[in-house]
C-alpha cells in the first residue's frame, strides 16, 4: 500500500484556508460507552477544547440493551458514566431518574441493578447532553486517519476523512484523534455454512418472542448465551421450543466478581497498586495456570440454570423427552444443511472424539463473542512512524511512536482494538477508568502544546 505524510508547507495551509476543512482540538471516533465516559469528563472539566464525536450509526446506540432489554445489569447503579469519578456531576444516574421523574420509583423498587433497558435510556440521556452542546456528528463514518507533517517533520495533526449518510465525503483535522470504534459481532467461521439460520446473541431478542416450536441449538458459553438459553426455558412451555446448548469446557464456569477481586479491578486494595495496567486487563492479575479459559457467567445465571434444569430432571424422568439439555465437551466443528435445518458436527477436545448431533436445529444462535477493526490506523502504520514497528498503547492507551516522531501536544489514542482485555461492556466502572485516563493523557497533550509555545516565545 503506497503512502505519503501531508505536507504542512505555505501553499498547503492557504489551500486549507480556502477549503471547507475544520480544524479541532480533539476528534473522537465512535460514540459508545467509553467516549461517552470521555465526554462527560471532559463537560465536568468545562473545558475549552474544541471536541467533536464521530458515530457511524444515525443515534447513540447501547448494544447490551438490545440483548434481553428486561434483565437486570451487573453492576450496582453507582457504576455509572461519572458518580465514581464526580458524585455531584449533573451527568450521574441519579440525576438522570430526578431529571426524568423516576427517581422515587426507582427508590420504592428496592433495585440496586437497574435494567439494561433503564441504563440504556440513562447513556441515552447522557448522550444527548453532549448532543445539545454540538459536539456530536452523527451519521458520520471516519475512513481514514492520515498524518500531517509541519515544517519541521514532525507529525503535529491528523487528517480525518469523513463519509455521510448520503455518500458525501469531507475531511476535517484534529491535533489529537481517539479511536473508540466500538466492537462488531463475530460469528465464528465454524457456522458460517449455516448462513440465514445463524444468528448472533445480540441479534435474537427481537425473535425470542416469537419462536414457536423450534429446535434451538446454542453453540458457545457466554452471558449473553446463558440469559438466551435461560429465557428460553422460562417461555419454553408457552413457545413450546426446544434448546440445547453445546460447551467445549466441561461445564459452565462462573466469573471472579466478588467485593475483593472488585477491589482489584478499581485498583483500590491497599498495598496491590494496579494503577499502571489498564482496568480491562487487571482480571488476568486473577488467573493461574491451572485456571480454566475461556468466557465467564455470573453465578446467579448458572444457579438459576441448574434450578431450571434440575426442575426438568424431576418433571421429565425420559431424558430423551427433555426439551432443554446442556452438552459439554461439545465443541461444534462445522455445520450443515439438512432438509431444512441444520446439523452440527462436534468433537470432543478432550478425546478428539467426533460426532454428529442426534437432531437436526431450526436455528443456530452463536456466542462467538465481539470483534475490533483496526482499518483506521492503515496509514499510520504504512509510515513507518510508530515504536518497534507495531501498534501497541500505553496505560493511557496512547499510541507509542518513535521518538520525536510527534509533537507534543499531537498524539492518537486507540480503545479496544489493541489492548485484548476482557471487556464488558455493562461494567461502567471499566469505562469510567478508561474516561479518566484518557482524559488525563489529553491534558498532559494540551500541556505539551503550551510547553511548546512557552519554548517559542523565549527564541
Amino acid at each position: 500500500m503506497s503512502f505519503q505524510v501531508q505536507e504542512s508547507t505555505p501553499q498547503a495551509a492557504r489551500a486549507n484556508a480556502s477549503s471547507t476543512t475544520q480544524s479541532y482540538d480533539l476528534v473522537v471516533v465512535g460514540f459508545g460507552t467509553t467516549a461517552l465516559s470521555l465526554a462527560t469528563a471532559l463537560a465536568d472539566s468545562e473545558t475549552d477544547l474544541k471536541v467533536l464525536f464521530l458515530e457511524s450509526k444515525d443515534a447513540f446506540d447501547w448494544a447490551p440493551a438490545s440483548v434481553l432489554p428486561e434483565n437486570a445489569v451487573r453492576t450496582s447503579f453507582l457504576r455509572d458514566l461519572i458518580t465514581t469519578r464526580n458524585p455531584r456531576s449533573e451527568f450521574t444516574f441519579v440525576n438522570y431518574l430526578f431529571e426524568s421523574n423516576q427517581l422515587v420509583q426507582f427508590v420504592n423498587s428496592s433495585h440496586m441493578t437497574p435494567s439494561r433497558l433503564v441504563m440504556g435510556n440513562y447513556l441515552g440521556w447522557v448522550a444527548s447532553k453532549m448532543a445539545e452542546r454540538n459536539w456530536v456528528r452523527y451519521s458520520s463514518t471516519a475512513t481514514r486517519v492520515t498524518p500531517v507533517k509541519n515544517n519541521s517533520s514532525q507529525i503535529s495533526s491528523w487528517k480525518i476523512n469523513v463519509r455521510d449518510a448520503s455518500g458525501n465525503n469531507s475531511t476535517i483535522s484534529s491535533k489529537r484523534v481517539v479511536l473508540a470504534t466500538g466492537s462488531q459481532p463475530r460469528i465464528p467461521a465454524t457456522l458460517m455454512g449455516g448462513k440465514d439460520k445463524v444468528l448472533h446473541t445480540s441479534q435474537v431478542a427481537p425473535l425470542l418472542h416469537n419462536l414457536k416450536d423450534q429446535d434451538i441449538a446454542i453453540v458457545g458459553a457466554d452471558q449473553e448465551a446463558a440469559e438466551i438459553f435461560e429465557h428460553l426455558q422460562s417461555a419454553g412451555a408457552l413457545h413450546r421450543v426446544r434448546a440445547t446448548m453445546f460447551i467445549s469446557d466441561s461445564a459452565l464456569r462462573p466469573e471472579d466478581n466478588t467485593s475483593f477481586t472488585q477491589d482489584i479491578i478499581d485498583d483500590v486494595l491497599p498495598g496491590a497498586s494496579t494503577n499502571s495496567i489498564p482496568p480491562e486487563l487487571r482480571p488476568r492479575l486473577l488467573t493461574t495456570t491451572s485456571t480454566p479459559r475461556g468466557p465467564k457467567i455470573a453465578l446467579s445465571t448458572i444457579e438459576a440454570l441448574y434450578e431450571n434444569l434440575y426442575a426438568q430432571r424431576i418433571t421429565t424422568p425420559n431424558p430423551s423427552a427433555r426439551r432443554f439439555n446442556i452438552c459439554p465437551l461439545s465443541e461444534v466443528t462445522s455445520i450443515a444443511q439438512e432438509n431444512n435445518k441444520l446439523r452440527l458436527m462436534t468433537k470432543n477436545p478432550r478425546t478428539n472424539e467426533t460426532k454428529k448431533t442426534d437432531g437436526a436445529f431450526d436455528i443456530v444462535i452463536a456466542a462467538g463473542g465481539y470483534t475490533h477493526s483496526t482499518s483506521l490506523l492503515q496509514d499510520i502504520e504504512a509510515a513507518g512512524v510508530l515504536q518497534d514497528k507495531k501498534a501497541q498503547v500505553d496505560a493511557e492507551y496512547k499510541l507509542s511512536f518513535r521518538k520525536n516522531v510527534v509533537a507534543k501536544d499531537a498524539g492518537v489514542w486507540v480503545l479496544g482494538s489493541l489492548e485484548q482485555g476482557e471487556l464488558r461492556d455493562e461494567d461502567m466502572g471499566f469505562a469510567v477508568e478508561r474516561g479518566n485516563r484518557l482524559l488525563s493523557s489529553l491534558i498532559d497533550s494540551v500541556a505539551g502544546g503550551e510547553e511548546m509555545k512557552g519554548e517559542v516565545a523565549m527564541l
